[in-house]
């Protein structure tokens, strides 16, 4: 039986403003009660050639110009749900604001995950529920492939939009496990050339922090060699950015295990970033959203 992704273009400008980070604050969302379908609908946004303002980083000038990549989009996780992580989350409307901007992209996308927003469902407390293989569930409904069972039903518009069939994945946080956890789910959905890159920023693998009490560092190391091991053998691109002062993470722990996984060393490009922690205000997101969107589009 077909379930449903939720979408709508974010045309809509008192949202985009909203979501730029005119509104900053994130309050946790409740959670739905588990449904008895495995693949609960889900609630996507989808910006393609938003005027999204600056305003709320004192900028004045609004897009740049065109740069032709081919034709992709962007996808971005939000972190966990059970503390309070979803789609409007800052660094994550940062980096969509980056790359809307940058006018690299067809489209770029989130969606909220299971019991956020519109999204139906709960999202599994440690990260080993059906809910890891969502991102599989959004990435293939974007590529529009025939191994979905989910139907897009465009909330905001009367026709289709015209997606891109090639895919930047990009994590924040709780997110960066879910990517990389999804890893080998996403290959079984989407064909190898629809995923251009993984990002993962801020991936949690910390133990004796509150994260822990979610998602075990056992597990999230698991999740990390997955996304190492399989990328490098399927020669995706692997970006890990990873904040100086991160709360939940060590930089240095966290790049010295990544090069110890089998093609870590020589595939995944590291870096750390100077001065900043897991949680960011608006301009720092922005700035870490443009990094993100230079350093990925480098590799097409």
């Amino acid at each position: 039986m077909a379930s449903t992704i939720h979408a709508f273009t974010g045309n809509n400008r008192n949202h985009v403003r909203k979501f730029a980070g005119l509104v900053t604050s994130v309050r946790p969302s409740p959670l739905f009660p588990l449904g008895s379908s495995s693949s609960p609908s889900l609630e996507v946004a989808v910006y393609s050639s938003v005027d999204i303002s600056r305003e709320s980083f004192g900028e004045r000038s609004s897009t740049s110009p065109r740069v032709d990549t081919g034709g992709c989009g962007l996808l971005v996780l939000h972190p966990h749900p059970w503390l309070g992580g979803s789609a409007n989350d800052v660094t994550v409307a940062g980096i969509v604001t980056a790359a809307v901007q940058s006018n690299r992209f067809q489209a770029v996308a989130t969606y909220q995950q299971r019991g956020v927003g519109r999204s139906k469902g709960r999202s599994s407390l440690v990260g080993c529920g059906a809910d890891m293989n969502d991102v599989a569930r959004v990435l293939a409904s974007l590529c529009k492939t025939t191994q979905t069972n989910d139907k897009i039903v465009w909330d905001d518009c009367d026709e289709e939009v015209s997606l891109p069939r090639r895919w930047h994945v990009v994590g924040y946080s709780w997110g960066a496990c879910h990517v990389a956890g999804s890893m080998n789910a996403m290959l079984a959905s989407v064909e190898r050339a629809s995923i251009l890159s993984i990002t993962l920023l801020g991936f949690p693998m910390l133990s004796g922090s509150s994260c822990a009490l979610f998602a075990p560092i056992a597990r999230t190391i698991r999740f990390l060699e997955q996304a190492v091991k399989t990328s490098a053998s399927e020669q995706i691109p692997l970006f890990v950015f990873t904040p100086e002062h991160d709360e939940f993470t060590n930089a240095e722990l966290m790049h010295k295990a990544i090069r110890a996984f089998p093609g870590g060393e020589a595939h995944a490009v590291t870096q750390v970033l100077p001065g900043l922690g897991h949680f960011n205000s608006p301009r720092t997101a922005h700035e870490i959203g443009m990094l993100i969107v230079e350093r990925i589009t480098s590799t097409l």
